[in-house]
């Protein structure tokens, strides 16, 4: 699943690769322990601003209580549950949704 959203938000910033690279260095500081949550949905909820389906998807990771808010009319739920949907199928495949996957991946680079 983590590797899924990592994708999407690549595919999504193809054309913006500095916001890619600067949701990854987020995402580093977060593991280095430089940033808590409060502070990683901070950051990432500036990047990922007008980006609905990234962040619902972002939210999946996410503890209890530190989802990013969005208002998703209904064009934007039903992406939504196609990318879920996808995420699920990765989950099935045996791929983890937490958000230390993403962070051991990105450790990687």
């Amino acid at each position: 699943m983590a590797l899924a959203y990592l994708k999407a938000v690549r595919v999504e910033f193809q054309d913006e690769m500095e916001k890619y690279d600067e949701f990854l260095n987020v995402m580093k500081e977060f593991k280095a322990r430089r940033i808590d949550t409060g502070g990683l949905v901070e950051r990432v909820k500036v990047l990922l601003k007008g980006h609905t389906n990234l962040i619902l998807g972002f939210n999946t990771f996410l503890p209890k209580g530190y989802e990013i808010s969005t208002n998703v009319d209904d064009d934007e739920r039903e992406n939504y549950d196609e990318f879920l949907k996808v995420m699920r199928d990765f989950k099935a495949l045996g791929i983890d949704n937490e958000m230390e996957q993403i962070v051991q991946l990105l450790s990687r680079l």
